[in-house]
């Protein structure tokens, strides 16, 4: 599948011919089991295919791997820096081998190929690890799964690393309570929303930027959520799971942990109407502040999506402050190429020709010669990217902070483009000119930005 294999010796183990990943099992009631687990999983064939598989998705820096599953065999795709790449196919018996490893890694059941099931176990290959959360569910065509690829380190990036402009963040952090200067900022308040589009990823990575960049060492910070979608875990917040497997929504829990009386909460999901309505009445009546999250491709949009999900008008008092990201992908600094960009193309960005005088593009290889008789041997490979072009992603930030005009927008006409306008009024960087200022800079491409944007 990934290469020429290693013919299997009648004395060899499937763990002795298989990539060199270690595997950690997790998930199940006790640490014997897990490494019971593990043990169980290294003695299958299926463990040679798992380790060529997670061994790639690691060294390529995949944030997801794809498995379909149909009657006549397994797809397989990497998502890497948000674009889904097609590996060779692998026949069904090859892939049930690695799926069932792959489950009981994470203590989940192997015969089960119909309901949904999620877990996670740990995998290190060449020093690195990542916490691999693995999620299957039963579909027309057979069953789905994705695993998450997490690198911890990577989630621990403040907004800063993630790409927020240092005088954003700033302004970010004196509205959340966080001391910067001399002066102590006045206690944070109100309900906080992080945002970024369904489909763009980031989501986690900013919710624990944005928790990091409180004050959550002088506060009592609780989090609320589902079991099957942790996030992170982020220093002095302390989580409790709720299940919804089992009928528990946030709303019933709430009135539990309230009972430590705590100064923050927060609930990165919330499904239900019930629950946002509780968290808007405990910013009225306890003072309690609320950071949660919701899909949006901008912070005005998310703005509208979570006042017309509640129907408690006290949202529209208490909301504070929404934070927007989307990514963009880096051009690879080892192979992308400048160009001297066309003056009607920077007058539509807004950019002066005197302060830019060369963009960046992603380098493509030299047509063939204008005798037909093409190249000596196909295109250098660029080492870094892999002759992809682009190499990680940075973020583009909106960050609305709602005044009195806001409010009372938000309060009559709900409307994502009245919000955006009343926010860039008030002083509000867009998106867009977020992501102009990275093309200034040969951070990232026309095409790409384009992409991002849409």
């Amino acid at each position: 599948m990934f290469g020429k294999k290693k013919k299997q010796a009648a004395n060899e183990s499937p763990e002795q011919i298989a990539p060199d990943v270690e595997f950690k099992g997790m998930g199940a009631a006790t640490e014997q089991d897990n490494q019971t687990n593990a043990i169980k999983a290294r003695q299958s064939p299926g463990i040679v295919p798992v380790s060529m598989l997670i061994g790639q998705a690691i060294e390529r820096k995949a944030s997801r791997i794809l498995l379909d599953y149909t009657a006549e065999g397994v797809a397989l795709r990497l998502d890497m820096d948000g674009f889904w790449h097609d590996l060779p196919a692998m026949d069904r018996q090859t892939g049930d081998v690695m799926l069932a490893v792959m489950k009981k890694l994470g203590d989940l059941d192997p015969s089960e190929r119909q309901a949904r099931q999620a877990g996670e176990f740990k995998a290190t290959f060449h020093r690195v690890s990542r916490l691999c959360q693995i999620t299957s569910q039963g579909v027309e065509t057979g069953e789905r799964v994705i695993i998450r690829m997490v690198d911890p380190k990577q989630e621990q990036m403040s907004l800063e690393d993630l790409g927020m402009r240092e005088a954003v963040a700033e302004q970010f952090k004196q509205r959340v309570g966080r001391a910067t200067g001399e002066e102590m900022p006045p206690p944070p308040k109100g309900i906080y929303v992080f945002s970024a589009p369904p489909n763009g990823g980031g989501l986690s990575a900013l919710w624990v930027a944005g928790l990091m960049a409180t004050d959550r060492y002088t506060g009592d910070f609780l989090g609320l959520e589902e079991k099957t979608r942790r996030e992170p875990e982020v220093e002095n917040v302390d989580v409790f799971e709720f299940d919804e497997g089992e009928g528990e929504t946030a709303a019933s829990v709430i009135p539990k942990i309230m009972l430590r009386q705590p100064d923050v909460l927060a609930v990165p999901h919330i499904a239900d109407t019930e629950s946002l309505d509780l968290l808007c009445q405990l910013a009225e009546d306890e003072g309690t502040v609320t950071i949660t999250c919701t899909r949006a491709k901008s912070a005005a949009e998310a703005l509208c999506k979570i006042a017309a999900a509640t129907q408690e008008k006290n949202f529209v008092k208490f909301v504070n402050l929404v934070v927007n990201m989307r990514l963009v992908r880096r051009l690879c600094v080892g192979c992308k190429t400048p160009f001297p960009p066309n003056p009607q193309i920077l007058n539509q960005l807004g950019l002066s020709a005197d302060r830019v005088q060369v963009l960046y593009q992603q380098w493509e290889p030299p047509p063939p010669s204008a005798d037909g008789k093409g190249r000596d041997g196909p295109p250098p490979i660029c080492p870094q990217c892999a002759g992809i072009g682009y190499m990680g992603r940075i973020g583009m930030f909106e960050l609305l902070i709602v005044d009195d005009n806001i409010r009372q927008a938000l309060a009559q006409q709900p409307s994502p483009e009245v919000i955006q306008e009343l926010a860039v009024e008030a002083g509000m960087r867009t998106i867009r000119e977020e992501g102009i200022a990275l093309l200034a800079q040969g951070i990232t491409s026309i095409p790409e930005l384009q992409r991002a944007l849409a």
